[in-house]
């Protein structure tokens, strides 16, 4: 069976990889506010602008300093989440077979938003492993209690993190297996 990465279409597997383009933008806006600061501190306006200055370019290094381990971590940790036609599969946890599913539920990403995240439901009693990520110091079993209280799921996907559209995530779903899309 050949399995794809993400964005590719193949009847049996679609595997949901990290993008790294949020990533990218994010370190734009803290080198920009970094140069801020640091013109604040090469040319002061009075001692107040020099302190700022100097504490946004050292947030600036930690900050970016923390988007390049998370880049490093994404490009070597491979698929995160794959779909199959035995069901999900979570790195590092066993295949959620679809039947454990009651819906696979696409929803605003917040009040207000466009974006919308693809929620893989559980059936009453099934637990999903929580989606690994990549960020320093992080706690899978926290991440799961959390998502599942605002999102119904610890397997909450933001489309823009893994670089493949709701509706294509939706569309595998739908090819591998029987469980509904809930279009909320």
């Amino acid at each position: 069976m050949r399995s794809t990465t993400a964005g590719e279409t193949d009847q049996a597997t679609l595997e949901l990889r990290p993008s790294s383009r949020p990533l990218a933008v994010l370190a734009l806006v803290v080198l920009v506010g970094g140069i801020r600061s640091g013109a604040d501190l090469l040319w002061p306006r009075d001692r107040f602008a020099l302190v700022v200055g100097g504490i946004g370019c050292v947030g600036m290094i930690v900050v970016l300093v923390a988007l390049l381990v998370v880049a490093a971590r994404d490009r070597t940790s491979g698929w995160r989440v794959r779909l199959d036609a035995d069901g999900v599969t979570v790195r590092g946890s066993d295949t959620v077979p679809w039947c454990d599913l009651e819906a696979v539920r696409l929803r605003a990403a917040s009040r207000g938003s466009s974006q919308r995240l693809v929620v893989f439901v559980p059936r009453p009693g099934v637990v999903l492993p929580a989606v690994p990520v990549s960020l320093p110091m992080s706690r899978a079993g926290a991440r799961a209690r959390s998502w599942t209280r605002r999102f119904g799921s610890p397997i909450a996907l933001n489309p823009i993190r893994v670089g493949v559209s709701a509706d294509e995530i939706a569309a595998a779903v739908q090819r591998l297996s029987n469980v509904p899309i809930v279009r909320a």
